[in-house]
């Protein structure tokens, strides 16, 4: 198993309220081939609030045919193309309660604006 943090821009999705009213979302995988099921994907919502809001776990991959319905969620008309993975929620954060900072301060560098794997210390030293 593999932890993930990938982004999330409140710009073109409303995360928060996706997982929170559907527990179950498709995910843009994009070019991401090493992400696997059971894989720990952290969201990382950018903007104002720049800090991890979902834990989630990766239950299925390489989807070609969306087949949940999250369209309410879209914010404006924005096209997300396949593949996709399904991401099983697990926990909800609150908001800035792993912030930007902290993720700095245990050696996450640079920002995080696509998929990235972390390591199990930095797991743990956040106590995710």
């Amino acid at each position: 198993m593999n932890y993930w943090i990938i982004p999330s821009n409140p710009k073109f999705y409303n995360t928060k309220d996706a997982f929170k009213d559907l527990k179950v979302v498709q995910w843009q995988q994009g070019r991401t081939k090493s992400i696997e099921i059971g894989d720990i994907i952290f969201i990382y919502e950018g903007g104002e609030n720049q800090s991890i809001i979902i834990k989630s776990e990766v239950i299925d991959k390489d989807i070609e045919r969306h087949f949940i319905d999250d369209e309410p969620y879209y914010v404006g008309q924005q096209t997300f193309n396949a593949p996709w993975m399904t991401l099983l929620l697990i926990k909800k954060y609150p908001d800035n309660l792993i912030t930007f900072d902290s993720l700095k301060a245990v050696g996450v560098k640079g920002n995080i604006q696509s998929p990235r794997r972390i390591d199990q210390k930095i797991i743990t030293q956040l106590n995710l």
